[in-house]
């Protein structure tokens, strides 16, 4: 009797170790047997690319469609796809992000994740967003009312209402975020600051102040610029106002002047405020002159 009572005590602690074993097992990240996946009528499944989601007890797993000793435990209470290349994982009431190979790229921290590019994040956290990547190297840094994309070269920022632009290759600050809306022109950014737009460059240096209804490149030399819907315009070298707003239009000549549009007829606008200057003479021999126009072109005479 005695022996049969050892015997029993034995064989259920033989079966207490088996079920601490097969908990630790089922739920080890690194292995995972066919047999330890939850039978289907028991659990949830959900499907992604070569990934399988599964729910236990509330809580989800995955683990690979064609090697099921590769996986994640159940931890996460809620799991959403973000692309075909990733799905969003929420643990502890935070976001983060696995891939489809079983791996968690960036670990549960964030209030938010959706994507920006194919392996770049825009991020919340506490109310702020930025940019990381798939490295959770940050690209933009958590800093930000809205993060958005605006074109091959910048992201568009914004900061109590106030907009600005950042480097897309190191996010880097290009434009503060003090504007009311921002327009890329080439070199230049048009900002605009109540109703009135200006002109900063690439160094923040104010070209053009916030004092026009609109602005526009004319050529490397002249903005137009528009106030009550007429026309005129300003310098870019000097940012000084060189034809007043009073044209329908305003254009460049053939020769590089300014030409102005009214009543339907064209005139020459530089003349209105630039006079021509003098031909300048310069002896080179005495037997022969150089003469410089006011465009700079040289005629030599002998």
């Amino acid at each position: 009797m005695k022996k049969l009572s050892v015997i029993i005590a034995l064989l259920i602690m033989s079966g207490c170790l088996y079920n601490v074993s097969y908990a630790d097992n089922n739920y080890n990240s690194s292995s995972k047997s066919s047999s330890m996946i939850p039978k289907e009528e028991d659990t949830e499944f959900t499907y992604y690319s070569n990934i399988v989601g599964y729910k236990y007890k509330d809580l989800w797993g995955f683990y690979l469609k064609d090697n099921q000793s590769v996986g994640l435990p159940p931890v996460y209470s809620e799991i959403a796809g973000l692309n075909s290349d990733y799905i969003k994982v929420k643990k502890n009431g935070k976001w983060g992000l696995i891939d489809t190979n079983c791996k968690q790229v960036i670990q549960p921290f964030y209030d938010d994740i959706v994507s920006y590019s194919a392996d770049s994040f825009i991020v919340t956290k506490d109310g702020y967003n930025g940019i990381i990547d798939k490295q959770e190297k940050i690209i933009v840094p958590v800093y930000y009312q809205s993060v958005s994309p605006f074109d091959n070269n910048y992201i568009k920022v914004s900061k109590n209402n106030r907009f600005g632009l950042v480097s897309v290759n190191d996010g880097t600050e290009v434009v503060p975020a003090n504007y009311d809306d921002i327009v890329v022109m080439k070199n230049y950014f048009k900002v605009k600051s109540g109703n009135k737009w200006g002109v900063i460059d690439n160094n923040k240096k104010t070209i053009v102040s916030a004092g026009y209804d609109d602005i526009k490149i004319l050529n490397k030399k002249y903005f137009g610029v528009k106030n009550n819907k007429k026309w005129g315009a300003v310098e870019i070298k000097t940012g000084k106002e060189v034809v007043a707003p009073s044209y329908e239009k305003i254009a460049i000549g053939e020769s590089g002047n300014l030409r102005g549009r009214k009543n339907g007829k064209w005139e020459n606008a530089s003349s209105k405020v630039d006079k021509p200057k003098s031909d300048e003479i310069k002896s080179i021999t005495p037997s022969s002159k150089v003469f410089i126009n006011q465009d700079r072109y040289i005629k030599v005479y002998y």
